[in-house]
């Protein structure tokens, strides 16, 4: 058994806001007081080839029949060395309503508190197999979810009252998850008070980086069972879309207080490996590659409206540019085809996006009955034009080689 030490909250980076009181004004900032590192949810995940541990610093008070640890600052004896009485530290609108455990803390047996320890460390921290810190997020949490829903942070997951939380263990990292998504690692880490599930990508592991935070919980309505959204998320489970009912990645949140279980789509892949990119209407599942060529030139990630896919195949008359290309994507063979019953084809030919010609055949004697077929097996992934050249001019349309 090996403790995992103290946060030092008097560290620039390492801010907390310690009061509920103080007219609802948010204060982040640097304090005397250690936060014990104390975790609920622990994950596992190797990144490089290294093992890296990684907890959700929620914290816990001690309560039994005949102990409780814990103390408010207002109610202790501090040295007057350490916490001089000019700076006002037991004041409610600064450390004074903040919990503190009373076993820790008077290192010289005198009485009175020479430290002050409060419970968790309103962060989540990446650790090397034996216990050393590679990344804590530091005030990450806090700052991120005052600047996201300033009207209640801090809040409870039983009320809706802001800074409810500041003078305990604030938001409350509780639950984990961790998942690679194509080549990246993520963390999901549920907020047990305020709710909702953060998610940062952790692919350096000593430098992670904020990418949302998700929270459906309905601040207009009194926080119970069945009204106002999801709140006090506690398990946190990454379904992977290979084995995932619907073939997509799920993020799967069990919530205590609203007694209900959500579920995310946590991103726009599609399969192994794949991405949804909706290109001109039409919604297409190809490799990461040929998913940012599309979006490069014009499409966006997720799906589009309607019911068109990219894997389907178009009737000739559907098609508005008189000639159609199938299947779209491909990545073996494709078959072309004219919607001109008069016209004869003289030359197919495939060119990529800097306008060189990376396959050519002269054709005879075709007309738009007829379905040419061509193999593109050894073409890279990416995005082509399709072009056939006939008896009445030239028709193109673009070719996803996936």
């Amino acid at each position: 058994v090996k403790g995992l030490g103290f946060k030092d909250y008097s560290l620039p980076g390492n801010e907390i806001d310690a009061s509920d009181k103080n007219g609802a004004v948010v204060d982040i900032k640097n304090w005397p007081v250690f936060g014990m590192y104390q975790p609920d949810a622990i994950a596992t995940v190797n990144i490089g080839g290294v093992n890296y541990n990684i907890t959700a610093n929620e914290g816990d008070v001690r309560e039994y029949d005949t102990f409780e640890e814990a103390s408010r600052v207002n109610g202790l004896v501090l040295d007057s060395i350490a916490f001089p009485d000019s700076l006002d530290y037991q004041n409610d609108n600064n450390l004074g309503r903040l919990n503190v455990t009373t076993t820790l803390g008077d290192t010289d047996g005198d009485g009175d508190y020479d430290e002050l320890y409060s419970f968790g460390a309103r962060s989540f921290t990446i650790r090397t197999t034996n216990g050393a810190i590679v990344f804590d997020s530091g005030n990450m949490l806090e700052t991120i979810t005052n600047n996201l829903f300033p009207a209640n942070f801090n809040c409870s997951n039983t009320s809706n009252t802001k800074k409810g939380r500041s003078d305990d263990k604030g938001p409350e990292p509780e639950g984990l998850a961790v998942a690679t998504i194509l080549d990246s690692v993520y963390l999901f880490l549920g907020l047990e008070r305020i709710g909702g599930v953060m998610v940062f990508n952790i692919s350096t592991p000593s430098a992670p980086y904020f990418v949302q935070y998700i929270n459906d919980r309905d601040f207009a309505l009194t926080p119970a069972a069945g009204v106002g959204g999801a709140q006090g998320p506690e398990g946190v489970l990454f379904i992977a879309s290979n084995v995932s009912p619907s073939g997509k990645n799920l993020l799967v949140v069990s919530n205590e207080i609203s007694g209900s279980i959500s579920f995310f789509e946590t991103d726009n892949t599609c399969g192994a490996g794949k991405l949804t990119v909706c290109y001109e209407g039409t919604t297409y599942c190809v490799k990461p590659a040929v998913a940012a060529s599309l979006v490069a030139t014009g499409g966006v990630y997720g799906s589009c409206e309607g019911e068109r896919y990219g894997s389907e195949f178009v009737t000739l008359d559907e098609s508005d540019n008189g000639i159609q290309v199938y299947p779209n994507p491909a990545s073996e063979t494709v078959q072309i085809a004219l919607n001109d019953a008069n016209a004869t084809i003289n030359t197919i030919s495939i060119v990529d996006l800097t306008g060189s010609i990376v396959y050519q055949e002269v054709i005879s004697a075709t007309n738009a009955a007829s379905v040419i077929s061509v193999n593109i097996s050894e073409l890279p992934a990416g995005i082509y034009f399709v072009n056939a050249a006939h008896n009445a001019g030239v028709n193109s349309t673009k070719l996803i080689v996936d």
